[in-house]
C-alpha cells in the first residue's frame, strides 16, 4: 500500500513538472512565432528594474506603451552576451536606459527588448500606435529631433 501511494505521488509530481516544462517550451516558441510574423510593431522600452534568478541569471524588467496602455516585459536571453560584446561591467548601467521593443500586435504582451537598438537620451516621440518597422533614424545611427 505504501509503495502504491509513493508511486502515485511520484507520478503526480512528474506530471506536474512535465506540464510546466511543456507549457514553458510552448510559450517560448509561440512568442518567437508571433515576433517573427509580419504583425509586429516597435516601441520605446524603459528599463525600470534589474533582478536575478537562480536558474535564469540576470533579468531586465522593462515597460513600453502601446495605444496608451502600459505593458511590462522581461528580458533574460541576451543580457550576458550583450554585456560581454560591449564590455559592460555593471548591470546597473542598464537602469533607466531606453531600447527599442519589438512586440506582437496580436498579443502585445509578447515582446522582445532589442538591446542592439538603444534609444538616445534626448526626446524621441513615439507614435501612440508605435512604429510599423524599426525607425529610420535608429537604423542609420542619426537622430531626428522632434
Amino acid at each position: 500500500m505504501k509503495k502504491a501511494k509513493n508511486w502515485l505521488l511520484n507520478g503526480i509530481l512528474c506530471g506536474i513538472i512535465l506540464f510546466i516544462f511543456f507549457h514553458l517550451v510552448h510559450t517560448h516558441y509561440e512568442t518567437k512565432k508571433l515576433l517573427n510574423s509580419n504583425r509586429v510593431k516597435y516601441a520605446i522600452g524603459n528599463i525600470f528594474k534589474i533582478s536575478s534568478g537562480r536558474s535564469t541569471g540576470r533579468i531586465l524588467h522593462y515597460y513600453y506603451y502601446y495605444k496608451n496602455k502600459k505593458i511590462e516585459g522581461v528580458e533574460l536571453n541576451n543580457i550576458n552576451t550583450y554585456m560581454k560584446r560591449n564590455k559592460i561591467k555593471k548591470l546597473d548601467s542598464f537602469l533607466g536606459k531606453r531600447y527599442l521593443v519589438k512586440f506582437s500586435i496580436i498579443d502585445s504582451t509578447r515582446s522582445d527588448l532589442l538591446l542592439r537598438y538603444p534609444v538616445p537620451d534626448y526626446k524621441i516621440i513615439q507614435p501612440k500606435k508605435a512604429w510599423d518597422s524599426i525607425p529610420y533614424f535608429m537604423k542609420q545611427n542619426y537622430i531626428i529631433y522632434y
